[in-house]
């Protein structure tokens, strides 16, 4: 059970690291004690052997990095777990994995489900991830023509479509991370508790 004290220090902590640029993994122990810390790239933290080992049995909060660009386009982004986080949490027996992103904090929490089955949910979403991913990177060279358009020619046409674009590209972003949030919420009767909640 973490006690409130412990969570009082976890959120202390993702109030810090939500500001990064950069991934920072954080694991803590039931009374708040920081117990490993990892900082990584601006997509994930790669955890070696050694690292795993350290973050047994702890509750681990870590960022996902936030395009804040994305407001000014009228997508309010978000981000979801990856089906890594949640293979981690379950091979090293965390009590708790946490996520935060902008104003949000996502939780994940096994709850000893059947192996089979959170065997079955993970290859389920890493193929859902894959599909994302193919989704997300096929719009990318429109954008990419699009910019290219405008700064060979700034003019309110060219402005005009790169801002589509790239609206169009923050919604489809946030779509696709929804659809991954809807699969782990639509899930948890195989044994698992997930939930998000304003930080703000």
């Amino acid at each position: 059970m973490i006690s409130e004290t412990a969570l009082q220090r976890i959120r202390a902590v993702e109030r810090q690291i939500v500001k990064n640029d950069h991934e920072t993994a954080v694991a803590f122990d039931t009374d708040g004690n920081v117990v490993f810390e990892k900082v990584g790239d601006t997509v994930n933290v790669l955890y070696t052997f050694e690292d795993l080992a350290k973050i047994n049995g702890s509750i681990v909060t870590h960022n996902h990095t936030y395009d804040t660009a994305s407001e000014v386009f009228g997508v309010k982004g978000t981000s979801s777990f990856s089906s890594d986080d949640l293979m981690i949490a379950y091979q090293q027996n965390l009590i708790e994995v946490r996520m935060v992103v902008a104003d949000k904090v996502y939780s994940f929490r096994w709850d000893n489900p059947d192996k089979r089955k959170a065997e079955i949910f993970l290859y389920e979403m890493s193929e859902l991830e894959k599909d994302s991913d193919v989704i997300i990177k096929s719009a990318e060279p429109r954008i990419a023509l699009a910019l290219d358009e405008y700064d060979a020619d700034p003019c309110p046409r060219t402005q005009l479509n790169a801002d589509k674009m790239l609206t169009e590209y923050y919604r489809l972003q946030k779509a696709q991370y929804d659809k991954i949030n809807d699969f782990i919420a639509d899930n948890q009767r195989i044994g698992y508790t997930f939930r998000k909640e304003c930080t703000q």
